[in-house]
């Protein structure tokens, strides 16, 4: 009996080790010491794997692959993996610039080293995240059967190396493959082409979104887009981060712009792929553009989404509408080379301070210096484009920004008639000033930066906006100033020292914006405004959370596959988060602090005491822009607590549209009124206070 007990314990034991070899093997080539040709068919290496009883999924699948590759310059060296069911995953390209080899390479998702971070003058040894997914093989398919390294080497230039050996491991901690999400889900497909800074490739895209509530799977038919795009890598700084931001248009099959709808966006051809990678958060750039678009301003729209390129998740993206001028954009006056009368060469033009890649430079340079050092702000062409804009136009923008700057520089600088006042649309300016304050943006006023102006006829002052990338705001840099609670971003730079980069200055206006009581009265009044509105720390801890909330499923697959948590990413503040939840607390915390700082320092009181407004003890209101698209402001001044009405009325008389009604104390208000559901013609907005009331005649155009 013991015999036979002791015959089955031995039989289930080897039973037990026959199973686990089946589920922990590793498979090598053996030794080729295979020469790599010097063109882009490469050579193939095949594993022949056979008698694996069991399909690649999240239980079993592969779990890293090794290669050991002998050449002088690794730069050269670009390798994939490819299954049995012709699922193709990049190891590496153009990866090592002239260092050399690839000896005891190993590529898992479980490494915290990528490969595209690395250069290493003794060769890339050790363990390394591949360009690709390993996850997408863990796709149900059968692991038996031919797994191919295709190797090649993309210089012609008689420099030669070797593949000596490759080999594949198989596990049950097997890469994840990302199948579903509560988010849409983007696939690209590169066909076998490499994404560069430009030109644009073309590609497939499909966005799978099946609506609000709905899980979306990898499986689903592409519902919402499924066309062409043209490609490329967008971003200046963020380009040097393995997660890439990507720029696209939407192209018909001959590569013609197409303007699209994406995930009930308003249709457009120019859309951006925000990685957000330094930006642990994965929201401050959302909550930077809706809180100017709260704020009454066109404000760029956007959609998260989950990537999927050439097979290999990719985390979460924030898909974004491109500037541009366009009805559902920033709704200006087309300028065509046929504008170039008095009557028409005004308007409209958008203009941005940003760095320049260009050479030579497209653009202009202030007439006056921005710091100390005598740096000097630099002005770009965006509208119409630098190879479009005439040169008498490129006089016209130019001549217009000189004037503003000449007298807002000048000794009469706030004066209504001789001033820069009307030059501009105050709010605007106020506006934005609000919004880099209360972030610390380090790129504030200086980098990202948009202006526009339409022509005379609608609208002759130049605005400031709309805003972009506000990755480096909310205490997500630890440079510039941008980590601390304390102190006003417009002054970086301007005390000029060694240590302080004004490659790119912050323009001199803001300074002097500072000096004009008017601009400071009236930045009081608005800020507090919002300060009781949209700034309400509970209203932004709300929007915060909810916004957290939605991405609670998605930052968990993007951390997994970007394991940036807990670890320092160029340029993030202290102390480092170590959890999402820790990255989310850290931006509120800071954000309320910051708040209150701005409370206790903002200058300026609620008091408008410049002589072209009215006096305190008079009512007042007035309205602007005129004529008007979508949105109305209307600014009033109440000169003791009152009961105040605001209403649009018809050219008959009939009221159409009741703004408020309510009781309200002595101060300076300004409102936000929606106007794109009334039909182009004449109106009247009509102030109440009291028994007594004021008007006032606007005209509303639709495109």
């Amino acid at each position: 009996m013991r015999i036979f007990i002791a015959n089955k314990f031995i039989f289930i034991l080897l039973l037990f080790l026959k199973t686990q070899t089946i589920y922990s093997q590793t498979f090598t080539s053996g030794a080729v010491n295979t020469e790599i040709p010097e063109n882009i068919k490469g050579v193939v290496i095949p594993i022949n794997i056979s008698g694996m009883a069991t399909q690649l999924d999240s239980t079993f699948g592969i779990e890293s692959v090794c290669v050991n590759i002998i050449h002088p310059i690794s730069g050269e060296i670009d390798f994939y993996l490819i299954s049995p069911d012709g699922t193709t995953i990049e190891l590496n390209t153009d990866n090592g610039d002239k260092f050399s080899n690839f000896l005891g390479t190993c590529f898992s998702m479980t490494a915290d080293t990528f490969i595209v971070d690395t250069v290493l003058p003794y060769g890339y040894s050790g363990n390394f995240r591949p360009e690709g997914d390993l996850g997408a093989f863990n796709n149900y398919q059968n692991p038996n059967g031919d797994w191919k390294l295709y190797v090649c080497d993309d210089q012609s230039d008689s420099i030669k190396g070797n593949l000596v050996d490759w080999s594949i491991s198989f596990g049950e901690n097997p890469a994840h493959r990302f199948i579903s999400s509560n988010l849409p889900i983007m696939i690209l497909n590169t066909n076998e082409q490499y994404i560069t800074d430009e030109p644009k490739i073309m590609a497939d895209m499909g966005i799978i979104d099946n609506g609000q509530g709905q899980i979306n799977n990898i499986k689903d038919a592409w519902n919402n887009y499924n066309g062409k795009i043209g490609i490329e890598k967008r971003g200046s700084s963020s380009q040097q981060f393995p997660k890439k931001p990507y720029g696209f248009e939407t192209w018909d099959s001959t590569k013609n712009q197409i303007d699209v709808s994406l995930l009930n966006l308003p249709a457009n051809h120019n859309w951006t792929l925000y990685a957000s990678y330094s930006d642990k958060s994965l929201i401050r750039n959302f909550l930077a553009y809706k809180l100017f678009e709260k704020m009454g301003h066109y404000s760029v729209r956007s959609k998260y989404i989950e990537l999927v390129l050439n097979k290999s998740y990719q985390g979460v993206y924030m898909l974004i509408e491109k500037i541009g001028r366009g009805i559902n954009n920033i709704n200006i006056s087309k300028l065509s080379k046929s504008d170039t009368s008095y009557n028409t060469i005004s308007g409209g033009y958008i203009f941005k301070l940003d760095k320049k890649k260009e050479f030579p430079y497209i653009g202009w340079e202030s007439k006056f210096a921005s710091n100390t050092n005598d740096d000097k702000t630099l002005f770009q062409y965006y509208y119409p484009k630098p190879e479009n804009i005439l040169p008498i136009q490129k006089n016209y923008i130019q001549s217009y920004v000189d004037s503003f700057e000449i007298a807002l520089n000048s000794e009469n600088f706030s004066d209504d008639i001789l001033g820069y006042n009307k030059y501009i649309n105050l709010n605007s300016f106020i506006d934005n000033f609000i919004i880099n304050e209360v972030s610390k943006n380090v790129d504030s006023y200086r980098l990202s930066t948009y202006f526009f102006k339409d022509k005379d006829s609608l609208n002759d002052k130049l605005n400031m906006g709309p805003i972009w990338d506000f990755d480096l705001g909310f205490n997500n840099a630890n440079f510039g100033g941008g980590n601390e609670v304390a102190g006003w971003q417009y002054t970086y730079g301007w005390n000029w020292t060694p240590s302080i980069d004004t490659t790119y200055p912050t323009p001199f206006w803001w300074r002097r914006f500072m000096e004009d009581p008017n601009f400071v009265n009236q930045l009081n009044c608005r800020y507090h405004q919002l300060r009781s509105t949209i700034l309400n720390i509970d209203t932004l801890f709300t929007f915060i959370d909810s916004t957290a909330n939605v991405l609670s499923e998605a930052q968990n697959r993007n951390f997994n596959y970007w394991p940036t948590l807990g670890k320092y990413v160029w340029p993030n503040t202290d102390p480092i988060a170590m959890t999402y939840e820790e990255e989310i607390t850290k931006l509120k915390n800071w954000l309320s602090d910051r708040l209150i700082w701005i409370d206790a320092n903002i200058p300026g009181t609620c008091i408008l005491t410049d002589v072209k407004n009215v006096a305190l003890h008079t009512n007042h209101f007035e309205t602007f822009p005129n004529p008007i698209n979508d949105k109305l402001q209307v600014k009033y001044q109440l000169k003791e607590h009152n009961i105040v009405r605001l209403s649009i009325f018809n050219l008959t008389g009939q009221p159409i549209k009741e703004i408020i009604n309510r009781k309200q104390d002595a101060g300076i208000y300004i409102e936000q009124i929606s106007m794109e559901d009334l039909a182009s013609g004449i109106y009247f907005v009509k102030f109440s206070y009291g028994n007594e009331f004021l008007t006032k005649k606007i005209m509303k155009i639709n495109n």
